[in-house]
């Protein structure tokens, strides 16, 4: 991001204002590492204002890189988080979420060494709902406040930074995205009582200009004017400034009715009493019509949505509960909600949709915890497979191929299943496959951030590095779906229930595959070869990449040899060219000895 133009973003909401002016530039440097971006936000059942500021590290060459991707990737997943989250929830738990993003690819890269050089990045947010201020801050950006009735600016932030022990006149940045696994977090928070001007400065502003008399003069005017960010920048830069420039600056005008100024949900995580909804409950619109699905940690039940004037018909949701025993625990009820947070990450129709309440038209904030996702109809794969034991292999490709397009969707946002199997994939009448559960998915860069299952899924299907304790990749999510191709295809398993009991590598080495090969059924040896490649219980043997596996399964490979061939056929010439050879040889042999 080399340079933004000045904004200005009036929005009305009841009888409050908010005004934005944003700027950015690379100043003396080459390239611009720092970053913004902010959401205002029309929806009130969401009424937070979310604004973000990166700075870059100098000592890295690709800093900026990890700036713009964690100030848009952080608005994203704001706006989609579950809304039974609190602000602070929502916040720690995406900022957690990009450290750990940023510092696997830091590890990955050729700067595992030396993180500082690697991905990182400084962040800084503030976030505005009704007349509460939340700031979260992480490095050395300012985030600054004045208000009506205050003598003077507030400093909600302070500087990550350690004095030198050798060099007591520089400082270091002690604490940025990317540089460590675990990341420290400042939050504050504070009540608007008056009309009130916030400023989000890089150091290469607020170092260089003095702010606070500035925000007093804004914050006493009746409009932020456009190009006011850019003029202080300017100033900034005109005054030596010798580092990238961002500033943000937010002016909010309070009227009579300010709003709710409370950025708690309405579901509280400790509730000691938990009451299991069940079928014919109505809650926060919606009827719960007929329960589809129970089990130990969760009820799913087929919903309706209350009517609205002016509104067509809805078609009915799945809404999923957890279980009396999985809701005594505000971690397992927060992991509960990673599923439809996954999913609404996710745009591809073979992946079930979770829609948000604002998209279904609720009128209402949860008060309970639930998730809802779209209904798909159709039969479980389970079900079509019992149904049609003997699929042919044309069958079997289209299926496959459904699920991994939907897979390949979920890695291109770095999600990994981790629990591909017949009962969480749907199939209409019309043969669309859909999958339906993402309560085992984790993130590809930090499989442990919200799942610690350390075999997760069905042990028949689960990948061999899961049983060794290893994370996994997205060639797990490839060895998942060559076992449900080989049980389509064969009605058994590759090797048998033998794999969940080897818990070393050297175990599983000496398990041997069990072919696809049947004289019953016309399979190719081609293809028997492509699915011996992808189940192989070394993840590096495997194919690389699901869209390999997936063209291996309907073009054979020429360069690989599936089954035995007599040289005679393989190399004809040569063999007659050998056999001739022996013949001439023999013949003189035979005049030499006779002669």
């Amino acid at each position: 991001m080399n340079q933004h133009a000045a904004q200005k973003t009036p929005v009305n909401r009841l009888p409050n204002k908010i005004y934005v002016s944003a700027f950015s530039t690379r100043g003396v440097k080459e390239i611009n590492q720092d970053a913004y971006a902010y959401h205002i936000s029309s929806n009130e059942l969401s009424p937070s204002h979310v604004f973000v500021i990166a700075d870059g590290v100098s000592s890295s060459t690709v800093s900026q890189v990890a700036s713009d991707f964690a100030t848009s990737e952080f608005v994203k997943l704001f706006n989609i988080a579950p809304e039974q989250w609190s602000i602070k929830t929502r916040a720690e738990a995406i900022i957690k979420e990009l450290n750990a993003r940023l510092y696997t690819r830091t590890q990955r890269s050729a700067f595992c060494y030396t993180p500082e050089k690697g991905y990182v990045c400084t962040l800084s947010v503030a976030i505005l709902t009704g007349n509460r201020l939340d700031v979260f801050h992480v490095g050395d950006c300012q985030v600054q406040l004045v208000s009506d009735n205050a003598t003077s600016p507030v400093l909600l932030t302070h500087p990550h930074r350690h004095v030198s022990d050798s060099e007591p006149s520089q400082t270091y940045l002690s604490n940025a995205l990317g540089v460590k696994a675990n990341i420290d977090i400042d939050h504050t928070s504070h009540t608007l009582s008056a009309s009130s001007t916030i400023a989000i400065s890089t150091d290469g502003v607020h170092e260089f200009v003095s702010l606070p008399g500035i925000l007093n003069k804004i914050n006493g005017a009746e409009i932020l004017s456009e190009n006011q960010s850019a003029l202080l920048v300017h100033e900034a830069f005109n005054q030596g400034s010798d580092d990238n420039l961002t500033l943000l600056l937010i002016k909010y005008q309070i009227g009579n009715e300010s709003g709710s100024n409370d950025s708690e949900p309405h579901v509280h995580l400790c509730k000691p009493a938990f009451k299991e909804l069940e079928t014919g409950d109505k809650i926060d619109g919606i009827t719960l019509e007929r329960q589809l699905y129970s089990s130990a940690r969760s009820h799913v039940f087929i919903a309706s949505l209350q009517a609205h004037k002016g509104t067509h018909e809805q078609h009915p949701v799945v809404v999923k509960t957890p279980s009396t025993d999985f809701s005594q625990s505000p971690e397992m009820l927060n992991v509960f909600l990673i599923e439809s947070w996954f999913a609404r990450r996710l745009n591809s129709t073979h992946v079930v949709k979770s829609p948000t309440h604002l998209n279904l038209g609720l009128k209402h904030r949860p008060t309970a915890f639930y998730s809802i996702s779209d209904y798909v109809k159709g039969q479980t794969l389970a079900q079509w497979s019992f149904d049609n034991p003997t699929p042919s292999l044309e069958q079997i490709r289209d299926i496959i191929e459904q699920v991994g397009k939907g897979l390949q969707a979920m890695h291109r946002q770095g999600i990994l299943h981790r629990d591909i199997r017949p009962e969480n994939i749907m199939i209409s009448e019309q043969g669309h496959c859909t999958i339906i559960d993402l309560g085992s998915a984790a993130l590809a860069d930090a499989p442990s951030l919200y799942s610690s299952a350390p075999i997760p899924g069905a042990a028949l299907f689960a990948a061999p590095e899961y049983f060794l304790g290893n994370v996994g990749t997205e060639r797990s999510d490839l060895f998942s779906l060559a076992i449900l191709t080989y049980f389509l295809l064969c009605g058994r398993y590759p090797y048998h229930s033998k794999l969940a009991h080897c818990r070393t590598f050297a175990e599983q080495k000496k398990l041997k595959y069990e072919t696809a090969l049947d004289p019953k059924r016309p399979i190719p040896t081609w293809v028997d070869s492509a699915l011996k490649r992808a189940l192989h219980v070394n993840p590096d043997k495997r194919y690389s990449t699901l869209s390999e596996f997936l063209y291996s399964l309907r073009y054979p490979n020429p360069t690989q040899h599936t089954a035995y061939e007599p040289l005679v056929k393989r190399h004809p010439l040569f063999v007659y060219k050998v056999l001739i050879l022996a013949l001439i040889f023999s013949n003189l042999v035979t005049l030499i000895l006779f002669n």
